[in-house]
C-alpha cells in the first residue's frame, strides 16, 4: 500500500483503455503485465490506469495523475468528493505520452498539493512482443 496525502493507493492496474459497459462496470483493455515492449523508439503510446484507493478523510480534495517516460509526461486533475470511507477506485482516461528512448514509464499521484508519489513503474523497451503465457486447462478426472 502506497501514502498519498490521505488516500492509501492499494492497487494499480496500467493498460490502453477503460470502457464503461453495462450496469456499472469498467472493461479494462490493453493490460500492461510487465514491461512495456515497443517496436521502436520515438513512439507514442495511450496509457490509461485503474487505481483503487482508500481514503482517510471524507470531504473535497483535489486529485492530480502524472504519466511519464523519457520523452514527456501528461498531467490529469479532478475535483474529487470523498463521500465515505471505504475502498473505491478511479478509472484515468486514456492519455498520450511520447517516449523517447528505454526508460521507465511511471504513474505518479498527489493529493492537495502534496509532493508526487510513484504509484506505479514499468519498464518501456524496444523489442519484440512475445506471447503471453496462459495457464494450461487441466483436464477433467
Amino acid at each position: 500500500m502506497i501514502k498519498v496525502g490521505n488516500f492509501s493507493v492499494n492497487s494499480v492496474v496500467l493498460c490502453e483503455l477503460i470502457r464503461p459497459e453495462a450496469n456499472n462496470k469498467l472493461s479494462i483493455l490493453g493490460v500492461y503485465s510487465s514491461d512495456i515492449v515497443v517496436s521502436q523508439f520515438p513512439v507514442q503510446l495511450g496509457l490509461s490506469a485503474y487505481v483503487e484507493f482508500t481514503p482517510s478523510k471524507i470531504g473535497p480534495c483535489e486529485v492530480e495523475f502524472r504519466f511519464s517516460a523519457p520523452g514527456g509526461n501528461s498531467e490529469l486533475k479532478s475535483e474529487v468528493e470523498v463521500l465515505a470511507l471505504g475502498q473505491s477506485a478511479m478509472p484515468l482516461p486514456t492519455v498520450p505520452l511520447v517516449v523517447t528512448e528505454t526508460g521507465p514509464a511511471k504513474v505518479e499521484m498527489r493529493v492537495n498539493g502534496s509532493d508526487w508519489t510513484t504509484i506505479l513503474e514499468k519498464r518501456v523497451i524496444a523489442g519484440t512482443v512475445g506471447p503471453i503465457p496462459m495457464p494450461v486447462e487441466l483436464a477433467p478426472q
